[in-house]
């Protein structure tokens, strides 16, 4: 139930915001629900 709220998420985000969550998705292999924060932290900065 994560990956399809995360995707409406991404849509609602600019498209600079939607590439670094894609990116970083990839790269935790969004295995983890902690993802998210990660990508929150990730984006903030």
């Amino acid at each position: 139930a994560s990956p399809p709220a995360r995707k409406k998420r991404k849509r609602n985000q600019p498209g600079r915001y939607s590439q670094l969550v894609v990116d970083t998705k990839r790269k935790l292999g969004e295995r983890n629900g902690s993802s998210l924060a990660k990508i929150y932290s990730e984006a903030k900065k």
